[in-house]
């Protein structure tokens, strides 16, 4: 990371990303994942992976309200991301199952 910054990349930022990425992913949770995926998204406010990635993290710290504002803001970039399509269906389901939910 420190040598594409250095050399002004103009895709260091991705990296930021895929520290966090790694670090969800192998349940390293005392990493700066949080950080590193907004100074992606400060960089790039089109990479939905951050924004799904965001969403598991905001879920794992029990604040659900901005969770699921990622998701909508994932949505609006690529509604048809492979994560996306199975959680749409559940609010589906969710409001077929009880509509006064929402």
């Amino acid at each position: 990371k420190r040598a594409l910054e250095s050399h002004k990349s103009k895709i260091a930022y991705l990296t930021n990303y895929y520290f966090a990425d790694a670090a969800m992913t192998d349940r390293r949770y005392d990493e700066p994942i949080k950080e590193n995926l907004l100074a992606c998204l400060e960089a790039d406010p089109l990479i939905v992976g951050a924004y799904v990635d965001l969403w598991r993290f905001y879920l794992m710290e029990w604040d659900p309200y901005t969770a699921w504002r990622c998701i909508r803001a994932a949505e609006r970039i690529m509604p048809n991301h492979r994560v996306l399509i199975p959680l749409r269906n559940m609010e589906k389901q969710i409001e077929i199952d009880n509509p006064e939910f929402f």
